[in-house]
């Protein structure tokens, strides 16, 4: 395990990090470890073992800690804290170092006084005398010396979590876009509850002194906001360092601190509701306040800010200059907020009336019959939200292209064809299926000329060919048997707007191929005994919430706004995308429909073990594609260790791994691929937790990188690309090649990333390069070429699985049927796809075999150049090159 050394050290110079072995620390009788660099105590009051470091200021570090006196038999069922180290920047004279201990513990009093579920617990406040590190000796793993220094510990309750600050940054560069007004006032809401209880604690009235962005987090357990980091703790030590006065109030951040606390003189509870109000205009703008001239200006923001003239009057009371002329009270503004019908008023006072009203007509004997009632009455489901008919189309409406994306604009057969499209669209709306399927075949004719005529501003749109399809089904003298297909887009990312067009071509070609009057793949009558396929489109833009909700619907074969639908019944699913997503939209499907996803790898773990807190309780009734994590995992670390051998006297072995702990997926490679290691030579950064810069020193004795990151990462991605100076690698996630779509910016490889990525070598599931010659060539007729990449391969596999599973019942075929097919342990399930085999475990994931070895699991590296000598020059300057066949 690594552990973090906690002595102090100047900003410049790299953490201490050492290693100590999980037994060892699981043993209740442990001896102390030291920092094997300086001699620092590494187990901190013999209970805190710091895990990493969260962050750094003038005040001091902070960890985030494992409490080994916390319940939990193993170390995986430990709490996690918050270790805050104080230390000033300055030598101190005996007396200031009086002063620091007294004002220290008398704030840290009151600190562990305050009980409100929505501010982190303040567990312990203690000192440390240890070991100056000067001229000192180890042995025997003790530590001598005569000089000592005082170190002040802080130990807090640790919110598992993501500030304002960091979701601001992802909101903007995964969605184009600020905090939205109904945002902003739930976060007013809950902050100013917070400081109505601090501002009114009976003991001492509490003022924070440093609310901004970064100190709100919002939990990833219960997703409520917390206030953390409050000022009190670094005012001790500017109060020592800078001889101020404790009364006044030393604290800045530029932006975001009131006037009267930037000149050093008396805040209020008034200065706190400035922050707060600053805090609001920067989620809203994406700019730190100071750049509108606030308080100074409080006109200039409001153009940067799309909320209503009510909001704006309530922020713009708040950030009045002169404390006087701001409301003056956190109430005062809830208040106004209400006054201004911006925010609800409370009910809570509404229930105790009714409660103390049905006391008084009822009786006491009455009303406690009903509560019995109530306990022992079972709690009915509530309803689920149901979603708008925006989130599902089979023909009437377009989820993928709404609007003629801008490229396909300068093609004139493409507009032409998108015309086609909407009148297709409108006549299945209608009803009218004949007509239908003539304006969508005549749309994909269009499409095929567009992509002729000019490749770069035209591709054939695979939700048409899908409609197409549908439109046919429907107009066949049987009604269609259904398939769900879930896809990520969300109207707002383009990537995921890409990952869906490669989901949707695998579901166009086989559900083509399944409806082809004269069917070359199955030498067989179309459809299912003359039933043919259609499918529903249904988008969860990729959010877990909306996974499940649109779970809701399918098993209970409701598609809103659409009641021709009635009466049938939707067989099984493919989808979801993300290993993330499924997990929600799985508690649904469990025991009611099958869902086969191309593209979710996450390792499943049903419960967590010593050495990691990860787990992925993935229903069975989820079968998938795409070989897990732990494959990936191997042909990377057989990647790395290949090239250890190779120059093993200029490499240390050691590999640095950036993850995002929020992401199942991030989360899955990570562990996987610690199993392949020596746990002292694989260092972990979290960039959920930590932004990049303080993740930089791991690199100072690094051979690699491996980057463990997922959908709408590219932002770190970039950021880790550029200061890093070693091989880089990463997973599935980080690959695009389906050498179709058209936008320049997005094809094939962004090259702003593309420039920093050269040589960066990727584990994907599948080369389509190794699907079969006859996948191979309908994948041109179709799309136009041969290269679609591995998602649309695995995803014409998914559809492939249902579609024999559903034959091998006959006639009337049904969900629970299905299951029992695919999971068979008498009769195996098998079949053959684009990438070969397919055979499920008894877990429900793709059973990959030693002979899989040159289909399932290879490795691609970024080049600048052509794969092979003989390649054509398509004009591409990027390329994804297979590289696991040169691995010895």
């Amino acid at each position: 395990m690594q552990v973090y050394c906690t002595r102090p050290r100047g900003r410049e110079q790299p953490p201490h990090i050492n290693h100590v072995e999980e037994d060892y620390l699981n043993n209740g009788k442990m001896q102390q470890r030291y920092c094997s660099t300086c001699g620092m105590p590494l187990i901190i009051k013999n209970r805190y073992v710091a895990l990493s470091e969260k962050g750094q200021g003038g005040f001091g570090r902070t960890f985030v800690a494992l409490d080994l006196d916390s319940p939990g038999e193993t170390l995986a069922q430990k709490r996690y804290r918050i270790l805050k180290l104080l230390h000033p920047n300055t030598q101190l004279s005996p007396a200031s170092l009086q002063l620091v201990e007294r004002l220290f513990k008398e704030e840290a009093e009151v600190l562990e006084e305050l009980r409100h579920n929505q501010i982190p617990r303040l567990y312990a406040f203690f000192e440390l005398s240890v070991a100056v590190y000067s001229e000192y000796q180890i042995q025997d793993n003790s530590l001598s010396t005569n000089n000592e220094q005082k170190l002040f510990y802080l130990v807090q309750e640790y919110i598992q979590g993501q500030d304002l600050e960091k979701e601001l940054l992802r909101l903007r560069s995964q969605e184009n876009r600020n905090f939205s007004e109904a945002e902003i006032l739930e976060v007013l809401s809950e902050i100013l509850g917070i400081l109505k209880f601090i501002h009114a604690n009976p003991k001492k009235p509490l003022i924070h002194r440093d609310i901004k962005p970064s100190n709100l987090v919002r939990s990833g357990r219960d997703k409520q906001l917390y206030l953390i980091d409050f000022g009190a703790v670094k005012q001790v030590v500017q109060v020592v360092e800078e001889g101020a006065d404790s009364s006044e109030t030393v604290i800045i951040s530029p932006g975001f601190s009131p006037p009267e606390q930037v000149h050093g003189k008396t805040v209020t509870f008034t200065s706190d509701l400035y922050s707060l109000a600053a805090s609001c205009v920067c989620l809203l703008t994406g700019a730190n306040p100071h750049t509108f001239d606030i308080p100074f200006n409080l006109e200039k923001w409001k153009t940067s800010a799309n909320i209503s003239p009510k909001l704006v009057k309530v922020l713009n009371k708040m950030l009045e200059p002169d404390p006087k002329n701001r409301y003056q009270s956190a109430d005062e503004v809830l208040t106004a907020l209400r006054r201004e019908g911006i925010l609800e008023v409370e009910k809570s006072k509404d229930k105790i009336i009714w409660f103390w009203g049905l006391l008084g007509i009822t009786g006491l004997g009455t009303l406690l019959t009903l509560i019995w009632l109530l306990l022992t009455s079972k709690n009915p489901t509530p309803p689920f939200p149901p979603l708008s008919a925006e989130y599902f189309t089979r023909g009437e409406k377009s989820l993928l292209t709404p609007d003629i994306p801008q490229h396909f604009k300068n093609n004139p057969y493409c507009q032409d064809a998108f015309a086609k499209k909407d009148a297709g669209m409108k006549a299945f709306g209608a009803q009218n299926y004949q007509s239908a399927e003539k304006n969508f075949e005549e749309a994909i004719e269009l499409f095929k000329k567009g992509l002729q005529s000019n490749p770069k501003t035209c591709y054939i749109d695979p939700e048409t060919v899908i409609f197409w399809n549908n439109a046919k089904a429907n107009n066949n003298n049987k009604a269609p048997f259904t398939i769900a297909t879930v896809i990520p887009i969300d109207g707002k990312q383009e990537e995921l707007k890409k990952f869906s067009e490669q989901l949707l071509r695998g579901v166009a070609h086989r559900q083509g191929n399944f409806n082809q009057v004269n069917n070359p793949t199955t030498n067989s009558t179309p459809g299912l005994n003359g039933r043919l396929m259609e499918v529903v489109i249904a988008r969860d833009d990729n959010s877990q919430e909306i996974s499940k909700r649109v779970a809701k619907h399918i098993i209970n074969n409701q598609i809103p706004g659409d009641t021709r639908f009635k009466g049938r019944n939707i067989l099984a699913i493919v989808g979801n995308f993300t290993s993330k997503v499924i997990l929600a939209g799985a508690k649904e499907y469990h025991g009611k429909v099958v869902a086969v996803s191309p593209s979710s790898t996450a390792v499943r773990r049903f419960e967590k073990t010593p050495d990691s807190n990860y787990e992925y309780k993935l229903s069975k009734y989820v079968f998938r594609i795409a070989p897990n994590d732990a494959i990936a995992a191997k042909d990377l670390s057989k990647y790395i260790k290949n090239k250890i051998n190779q120059n093993p006297t200029n490499n240390s072995g050691k590999i640095t791994v950036f993850f995002n702990s929020e992401e199942i997926y991030s989360t899955s490679l990570k562990v996987s691929l610690t199993k392949e290691f020596d746990p002292n030579n694989l260092m972990g950064c979290d960039l959920f937790q930590k932004n990049i810069q303080s993740c930089i020193p791991l690199l100072q004795n690094t051979s690699f990188l491996m980057l463990s990151l997922g959908i709408g990462d590219t932002n770190l991605v970039f950021s880790a690309l550029q200061i890093s100076k070693v091989p880089s690698l990463g997973g599935d996630a980080l690959y695009n090649d389906d050498k179709i779509t058209t936008d320049d910016s997005n094809a094939n490889l962004n090259e702003n990333l593309a420039n920093k990525a050269n040589n960066l070598v990727l584990a994907i599931p599948f080369d389509v390069e190794s699907a079969p010659e006859s996948f191979k060539e309908e994948s041109k007729q179709l799309w136009g070429t041969q290269k679609v990449g591995w998602r649309t391969a695995a995803t014409y596999d998914a559809l492939q699985v249902i579609i024999d599973g559903l034959q091998r019942q006959g006639n009337n075929p049904t969900r629970q049927g299905l299951y029992d097919v695919l999971s068979s342990k008498s009769a195996p399930f098998q079949s053959s796809g684009a990438t070969g085999e397919i055979k499920f475990d008894y877990q429900s994931d793709r059973l990959v075999k030693p002979e899989d070895d040159n289909r399932l699991g290879v490795l691609v590296q970024v080049r600048d150049s052509k794969c092979k000598p003989e390649d054509k020059d398509d004009g591409v300057k990027y390329r994804f090159c297979r590289i696991d066949h040169e691995i010895p």
